[in-house]
């Protein structure tokens, strides 16, 4: 029976005594799952992977930290950050069937924090929940840029890296919202365009 119409029957005097009291209850019982049930959640864009397994498993046992994802519309295409306390690297890997990592890229990560609307931070590991992607069907684009002022000081010399590296948007909670970035202009970018658009 539907429960509007169980509140019609019972609100019209139709359901009386001990049968009122427990299509009563039952009814508050249904409101109390009904609210107790969870908002539907934002579907992820990537998921973590178990730190004992695969890439990270012996960068853990290095002492360093190492976090790794793979994302949900290519599961192959992961994404490790690993380093020490001093520094550390995120970098784009293809797994293939046999679990070997081909380098794809390495990026610097930029952090949006809902609770600081229009500021970006730098992506520490630790606070990153999701990437910000497009996929058309199995065609994966980040949201990325070589426009960014740290490619700036990287080609002023300041900075030395191997490598142009493209800022890639991720989304979490900062734990450190004094390590601001500036702000900056996102595009989607496929994957092998993250270093072959590099000026």
């Amino acid at each position: 029976m539907a429960l509007g119409a169980v509140f019609k029957d019972v609100e019209a005097g139709e359901i009386q005594g001990e049968e009122q009291m427990t299509r009563i209850a039952a009814l508050a019982m249904c409101v109390l799952v009904l609210a107790a049930l969870p908002a539907q959640a934002k579907k992820l864009n990537m998921v973590a992977v178990p730190e004992a397994q695969a890439h990270c498993a012996a960068e853990a046992a290095d002492g360093a930290y190492c976090y790794e994802w793979k994302l949900v519309a290519d599961p192959a295409l992961r994404i490790v950050s690993s380093g020490y306390e001093d520094g550390g690297s995120v970098i784009v890997y293809r797994r293939d069937a046999r679990g070997r990592y081909r380098h794809l890229a390495e990026i610097l990560p930029a952090l949006r924090d809902s609770r600081y609307p229009g500021q970006l931070f730098w992506g520490y590991s630790w606070d990153i929940e999701d990437i910000e992607v497009v996929t058309h069907g199995r065609r994966i684009r980040m949201m990325a840029t070589f426009d960014h002022p740290e490619l700036d000081r990287m080609l002023a010399g300041e900075i030395t890296t191997p490598e142009t590296r493209a800022l890639v948007l991720f989304v979490g909670k900062t734990t450190q919202p004094e390590m601001k970035l500036a702000s900056v202009r996102f595009r989607e970018l496929p994957v092998d365009a993250l270093v072959s658009s590099a000026p």
